[in-house]
């Protein structure tokens, strides 16, 4: 199976811890709306039924850069050169997509066996995932035939 690719526009938020107390917390709504936005545009994307085997990530994370910034700045920020070290954290970014897709994409985030999330400034701010699903053999031939074995 190629590789899904979902593209977020706006700044991208990472999961926030929940707020409230006892039994009654919820996530920030900035939060909220944020990963209905990544599950909204994984939708136009998605399998027909989530996937279920292991899978790569890659996360894209492009922030806008500061309007206060320089015009050497700006370049040299657009050519990666200067990268946001600014919140959210890149793994905060990462759990708040992992569980916008769970469900939508695959069926759980445990599925999720290697990846990376790197964040870069940009004109455009937004999020590109890379979704690749990765094979394993189903059978004792299957993995006989893995291996090259006739």
């Amino acid at each position: 199976m190629d590789s899904i690719i979902i593209d977020v526009r706006g700044e991208p938020v990472g999961k926030a811890a929940k707020v409230g107390t006892g039994k009654h917390t919820h996530l920030p709504k900035k939060t909220r709306n944020w990963m209905d936005t990544v599950s909204s545009q994984a939708q136009l994307v998605a399998p027909p039924i989530p996937l279920d085997c292991p899978i790569r990530v890659e996360i894209v994370a492009r922030f806008s850069i500061p309007k206060s910034a320089s015009k050497w700045w700006k370049e040299a920020a657009l050519a990666g050169v200067i990268r946001p070290t600014k919140k959210p954290d890149y793994d905060n970014i990462e759990k708040g997509i992992g569980d916008a897709l769970s469900g939508v994409i695959w069926r759980d985030d445990a599925l999720v066996v290697s990846g990376r999330c790197e964040k870069v400034y940009s004109e455009t701010p937004g999020v590109r995932i890379t979704i690749t699903p990765l094979s394993e053999p189903l059978s004792a031939a299957d993995w006989a035939w893995t291996r090259g074995d006739k």
